[in-house]
């Protein structure tokens, strides 16, 4: 049980830093797992359809405005900004990763003060 003399130590770790921690994680989380769902979706609908064309036969000579040569320009565009948009995502996850290190490091510095203090008094 905390009491207020223990909340306002000057080394008392905020709770800011923990609740970003767990915030930076959940997004990072989730915009993983936003890509991984449209990149699921592209694969089952639009890949699928364009790699089951054989390239010497079917993509070479593919005229302007074929349906082949569509398929390959909208898997173009979603990895225009999947591919930025998974990096974002393992931003958050780093950044909660160093942040979650800071904690702990904070908690075993405030730990052996108070086994310093421990060790004082006994002594």
């Amino acid at each position: 049980m905390h009491d207020s003399k223990t909340i306002s130590h000057p080394n008392y770790l905020p709770m800011q830093r923990i609740r970003f921690f767990q915030l930076s994680a959940m997004m990072g989380i989730m915009v993983l797992l936003i890509v991984l769902i449209v990149g699921i979706i592209l694969a089952a609908g639009v890949v699928s359809g364009y790699l089951n064309n054989s390239i010497v036969n079917d993509l070479n000579p593919g005229q302007p405005g074929s349906a082949l040569l569509s398929q390959l320009s909208v898997i173009s565009s979603y990895a225009f900004w999947l591919n930025p948009l998974r990096m974002i995502g393992m931003a958050f996850l780093f950044t909660a990763i160093t942040v979650a290190l800071t904690v702990i490091i904070g908690k075993l510095r405030i730990q052996t003060k108070m086994l310093g203090g421990l060790v004082q008094k006994a002594g």
